[in-house]
């Protein structure tokens, strides 16, 4: 389990939801202008949706994940969807696709 993501002394944070690829965090913001970093490495494949609404994800001391919250309550869902995952599994399907129609076309009498 990561350790509770920092906020102000004010605001409170609790996790909800934690799998290997989602993170939901609870957040009562104190501010405008706020920030919840968590203790986890940035890594390029995460993404950050705050109440819905997709929002950028930083880096927090080149190390750590931060992500911008306005005053207020709100629900934080951190996903993991690298896109050179998808783009290789596309490759691969069509890579797959391939074989088979070539496969079937050339084991027919005549192809």
């Amino acid at each position: 389990r990561p350790a509770e993501p920092a906020c102000s002394t004010a605001g409170r944070v609790s996790l909800h939801v934690l799998t290997p690829a989602r993170e939901v965090w609870h957040v009562d913001a104190p501010q405008d202008g706020g920030f919840v970093v968590f203790s986890e490495t940035w890594y390029w494949g995460w993404q950050a949706v705050v109440d819905g609404r997709k929002v950028p994800l930083y880096r927090a001391d080149y190390l750590f994940r931060a992500v911008p919250v306005p005053a207020g309550r709100h629900t934080v869902v951190l996903t993991y969807r690298p896109w050179d995952f998808y783009i290789g599994l596309a490759l691969s399907l069509g890579a797959l696709g391939l074989w088979v129609l070539l496969r079937f076309r050339l084991a027919r009498p005549g192809g």
